[in-house]
């Protein structure tokens, strides 16, 4: 690949990938939430990331679903239900919430 800006160019190595040619998320390479929890409090986000049963591989391809199902449950795994989140601009809440949505999502263990 080559970026080309402000009458310069820079070249990059193709250096990782994955084909997901598995029945399964690879697990060495990918998590099904962010490394802090399932959900991005700080952000105006309404959905619970899902332990991965919204994630689809079939041929080659990553389906990722999103859909409407309510659920009540911690927004950080690791922490207590009464346990304080805490965002610049918003109400405290407590860890324990209620979504509306569930997502998958693949975060990478790869550090490029």
């Amino acid at each position: 690949m080559v970026e080309f800006k402000d009458n310069t160019s820079k070249v990059y190595d193709y250096s990782w990938a994955d084909e997901f040619d598995a029945t399964t998320l690879n697990a060495d390479k990918w998590m099904n939430s962010y490394p802090w929890g399932r959900h991005l409090r700080c952000n105006p986000e309404v959905n619970y990331y899902s332990d991965g049963k919204d994630l689809i591989l079939e041929n080659g391809f990553l389906q990722i679903q999103a859909r409407k199902a309510p659920i009540t449950t911690r927004a950080i795994p690791y922490e207590n239900d009464d346990y304080i989140i805490s965002c610049k601009n918003k109400p405290d809440t407590k860890n324990l919430m209620n979504f509306e949505y569930q997502s998958g999502l693949i975060y990478s263990k790869e550090k490029i």
